[in-house]
């Protein structure tokens, strides 16, 4: 006898054609190639598994529309997690599976690169033990993001239609976080990684009542020519949709006025030459971290930690912090935990994602320098070294944010703070890179700072409200105002 309980209606097939717009880094767990390795297939081809693809849009939709309606996609996450919750009126434990099936997304056309990472102090010196490297696939990677809808009849409380508008509806979401680059991929993403630039999406429905559908998707295939012919698209100007509340941009745009030296080196245990570094003279015994094409890029975590080091600073002046250190406690609640030491409980994340910006204009500029002994007068043995330094060009420097969770004063206060790092950028109080001592990294000011798109209005008040957050977090430091204001964890 044929069940018709609970049914299939329909299955709706999504195909977002896109690359990499930054690096990617998903970690395999393993540190054969360096500390952090990238995930590979058996071929040696990185991908993205289907659980991670699945983690990051079910987090973004849960974020956005709430619990229940990421749920109603993406299945429930298990009654013990919410005891007295999910049950039915005669008190049975609801659960329901998934009802998208997210594949594996390989990279075609891929390059390995080669990242470092470092935490500094405040004398610009690394910190003991501190110094990290990792895998990564560089930008320009394409990739087939692959989704399987399925529509059962408890999902069909009004019309067929109407339900197949309403997942695609919470799809379509999540893919314009995609292509506005609020909705990331893989680890690192709050210091430019993993955003992916979404060419197009076609989506084709197979309605299971209908003959010819069924029939269609039984001979239906992911890898046919014409898998997609004839169905629905979105282009680019749909998933543009208004920006969701509570996101914020601010776009810096500045002029490298001298020369720049992010640091990168080449190391033999890579195999080959990272992608990131064709056209660097091998003599040299580093040289600026340059993208396939040869263009300059600089990484969004460096990038953040200029700002935050300009800005601790600035904060233990007006607060009146005893030490810089405090004055980096005190930042945590927008730029994440700084100091070591601490439980993984109490571990914070960034809220503020700083986007890896490449160069435009500008050239490579081979130098060699050595030290001089003070006492001849003459090259000292063995200090002649060579660099490859980056000269001119423009940047854009872009940092989002999510507001939520934060109170009136911190609204204001946050982008208060950014805007003393890009006062401080355009007068070249604020240097980014290595070598600041001898003139590099110090950039001028191009054009106006842009909020959400728009030149930033009443730019006073953001700065005073900056000023009266520092001096009130120093309050609470100091035991002297409630603790309420440093736990602002997004609700």
């Amino acid at each position: 006898m044929e069940n018709k309980e609970n049914r299939i209606r329909a299955r709706i097939m999504v195909d977002i054609d896109g690359y990499l717009d930054a690096p990617l880094l998903v970690a395999s767990g393993e540190d054969e190639k360096a500390d952090i390795d990238q995930l590979l297939t058996a071929d040696g081809i990185p991908f993205i598994p289907g659980s991670s693809m699945a983690g990051v849009l079910r987090s973004y939709l849960e974020q956005a529309a709430g619990l229940r309606e990421a749920e109603v996609l993406f299945g429930t996450l298990g009654w013990a997690q919410r005891p007295g919750e999910n049950r039915d009126k005669d008190g049975k434990t609801l659960e329901f599976q998934s009802r998208i099936l997210i594949y594996d997304t390989c990279l075609e056309n891929s390059d390995p690169a080669r990242r470092d990472g470092v935490r500094l102090n405040e004398g610009k010196t690394s910190d003991e033990n501190m110094k990290f490297d990792m895998q990564a696939v560089e930008t320009g990677a394409d990739c087939r993001i692959r989704l399987e809808i399925i529509i059962r009849e408890s999902q069909v409380t009004d019309t067929l239609d109407a339900a197949i508008d309403q997942d695609l509806a919470r799809v379509k979401y999540c893919v314009s976080g995609l292509k506005r680059g609020s909705l990331r991929l893989g680890a690192r993403k709050n210091r430019g990684f993993g955003k992916l630039e979404v060419r197009g999406v076609h989506y084709r429905t197979f309605r299971m009542e209908n003959r010819d559908d069924f029939q269609a998707w039984l001979d239906w295939s992911w890898d046919q020519a014409d898998a997609f012919d004839g169905s629905e698209e979105w282009d680019a100007e749909a998933l543009l949709v208004e920006r969701p509340e509570g996101e914020h941009c601010m776009q810096i745009p500045l002029t490298l006025s001298g020369t720049l030296l992010i640091r990168s080196y080449a190391s033999p245990r890579w195999g080959k030459e990272s992608g990131s570094e064709p056209d660097r003279d091998m003599s040299a015994d580093c040289g600026q971290l340059t993208l396939k094409d040869g263009a300059a890029v600089i990484p969004g975590s460096t990038w953040a930690g200029a700002v935050r080091s300009y800005i601790a600073d600035l904060a233990r002046q007006i607060g009146g912090f005893g030490s810089w250190e405090d004055a980096q406690k005190a930042l945590e609640p927008f730029w994440g935990t700084w100091s070591t030491g601490r439980t993984r409980n109490a571990l914070r994340a960034s809220r503020l994602v700083f986007e890896e910006t490449k160069i435009s204009g500008g050239h490579s500029l081979p130098v060699y320098r050595t030290a001089v002994d003070r006492f001849t007068g003459g090259a000292a043995r063995g200090a002649l070294f060579g660099e490859t330094l980056w000269a001119g060009g423009n940047v854009r420097l872009t940092i989002r944010w999510q507001e939520q969770g934060l109170d009136e004063l911190e609204k204001k206060a946050l982008p208060g703070m950014l805007l003393w790092a890009a006062q401080g950028l355009g007068s070249g109080l604020l240097t980014v890179g290595g070598e600041s001592g001898v003139g590099r990294g110090i950039f001028e000011a191009a054009k106006s700072v842009l909020l959400d798109g728009e030149p930033v209005e009443k730019e006073e008040a953001y700065l005073q409200a900056a000023a009266r957050w520092c001096r009130r977090q120093k309050e609470v430091q100091d035991g002297q105002n409630t603790a309420d204001h440093v736990h602002m964890r997004a609700r």
